[in-house]
């Protein structure tokens, strides 16, 4: 059986395709020249009164719900975290080198560095600027563009990110044992090395790094899902072996005086005032429970010192 035959319309190749095919063009490459040439020059405006009619319309209640929790949230507001930030790796006139994620978010807080004001014109122009200056260096513009105002851009890995921004951030925060992890790593120390250096198991090495680094990003150690679950996973667990944990605890406190005296004086400055209310309030429902008995027992008390005190 013979193929069907068509002529690209682009190229003037033969190809093969099925007799229902609408294809005119021979391959995708070619294909992309025909869209293009088929919409260049090309737009479908819009009427006066559909834009009318549509800025009439304006936001849904439910759409302004959704911007304000888009805007607050880390996958999709203005932050590092955001899903679509890349890594940057900038380099300045004087040869500084600054690693960023999310180019937008740090060019509204740099705009001084560019000598304009901070402001979301300035910022927007200044992104819009580098953007092109990375693209003129990758020969991705027919304008030999490299630089913005002197400035240069690339493409950074997580590998710098990781050195530039954890190595300037504030490590006061952290454990001594997270902090050491965390310079080990960030000096290229592979995890097995890391754990012979400190005597401990590769498992832990990462969880301290991966500890380190959300308390630098956030604050926390761990995320507010994760802190929910190991709280209901410990409260799950002591009730369901309360008892044990009680002989444990009583015989770890008679092996250990010292650490058990020193745990329970940090547990009280840390909790203090919430160990004072919870104080006061057990007070308050003992003393209501056993009123009449406490009552008795404070005039046995004071007859006993009046029969004990000697006659003047």
């Amino acid at each position: 059986m013979d193929k069907n035959i068509k002529i690209c319309v682009i190229c003037g190749r033969p190809f093969g395709c099925p007799p229902s095919s609408k294809k005119i063009t021979c391959s995708p490459e070619c294909s992309r020249v025909r869209k293009m040439q088929a919409h260049t020059g090309k737009r479908n405006q819009w009427s006066v009164e559909s834009r009318d009619k549509l800025r009439a319309r304006g936001q849904t209640e439910n759409l302004k719900l959704g911007t304000d929790a888009a805007r607050k949230s880390p996958k999709s507001g203005r932050f590092e975290t955001n899903v679509n930030a890349k890594i940057w790796k900038l380099t300045s006139p004087e040869g500084k080198i600054y690693i960023c994620k999310n180019l937008a978010l740090w060019c509204r807080d740099h705009c001084d560095l560019f000598g304009v004001d901070i402001t979301e014109h300035n910022a927007q122009i200044i992104r819009t600027g580098l953007t092109n200056a990375k693209r003129g260096a990758q020969g991705k513009l027919t304008a030999q563009t490299c630089t913005y105002k002197g400035w240069k851009a690339d493409d950074g890995t997580e590998a710098d990110y990781d050195l530039y921004h954890y190595k300037n951030a504030d490590m006061s925060v952290l454990t001594p044992e997270q902090r050491a992890c965390l310079l080990d790593y960030l000096d290229g120390m592979r995890a097995q090395d890391i754990a012979d250096k400190y005597g401990i198991k590769k498992p832990a090495v990462y969880n301290r790094i991966r500890a380190a680094k959300r308390i630098i990003d956030t604050g926390s150690a761990r995320s507010d899902d994760e802190i929910a679950k190991r709280k209901d996973y410990a409260k799950r667990y002591y009730q369901d072996h309360k008892d044990k944990l009680k002989e444990y605890s009583k015989q770890y406190a008679i092996d250990h005086p010292e650490v058990a005296r020193e745990s329970n004086r940090r547990n009280y400055q840390k909790n203090r005032d919430v160990y004072l209310k919870e104080m006061k309030e057990y007070n308050k429902r003992y003393y209501q429970k056993n009123r009449d008995r406490i009552l008795a027992r404070a005039k046995e008390r004071r007859q006993k010192r009046l029969n004990d005190t000697p006659e003047q």
